[in-house]
């Protein structure tokens, strides 16, 4: 993956960003200096920004030219990132943006689950997410990937291949193997969980 350029992963909360973002990181992009405990692939000074409604942007110019200091190719996800586009990415050098797209009923169960939010509720937000990326899709003058959780896990290989294209990343047929078996369910199927090795 030769030259600069940022990568951006968004999508829903608990809508399978952090799988994408993992894959991310077994390809050695830096994703983050303060990492959130959670092991949830979140850069937390990016984090603390992002979850603000209005963005930031003198923070967010900083946090940006400290990373470009660093490296020449890196990465960030947050998953409500899309609601600061278009303008955020005035920020970024080169941005990519993948989009990551969960039925909207699996990330409205799990929210549910975890918040005690209202099922209804988290559907509609999913559901107004899910419409605003696809919006983005068509709309961004920046490349833009959509990736399908569900498909991840059932098809692997040909999610990740088209997603190690759109980054322009060549692996050996042994660590292609290797970022393959590293996509699993955890053991209740409730959740995604990363393979060690």
């Amino acid at each position: 993956m030769d030259g600069q350029k940022t990568i951006i992963v968004c999508g829903n909360f608990r809508g399978g960003t952090t799988a994408v973002a993992q894959l991310l990181d077994r390809l050695g992009i830096p994703l983050g200096e303060k990492m959130d405990p959670n092991n949830n692939c979140e850069d937390l000074e990016f984090q603390q920004v992002l979850l603000r409604e209005t963005l930031d942007r003198a923070e967010l110019d900083r946090l940006v030219r400290e990373r470009n200091a660093r490296h020449a190719i890196w990465g960030f996800k947050f998953p409500g990132a899309h609601l600061h586009m278009p303008a955020m990415l005035e920020s970024f050098r080169n941005p990519q943006v993948i989009f990551v797209f969960r039925d909207p009923y699996a990330v409205a169960d799990s929210e549910q689950r975890r918040t005690g939010q209202s099922l209804s509720r988290m559907m509609e937000r999913t559901v107004e997410y899910n419409l605003h990326m696809t919006r983005l899709l068509q709309s961004l003058s920046c490349p833009t990937h959509p990736v399908s959780f569900e498909q991840l896990l059932v098809r692997p290989a040909a999610v990740i291949d088209r997603l190690l294209t759109f980054l322009s990343i060549r692996l050996s047929w042994w660590e292609r193997r290797r970022l393959l078996r590293s996509v699993r369910l955890k053991k209740d199927s409730s959740s995604y969980g990363y393979a060690k090795g």
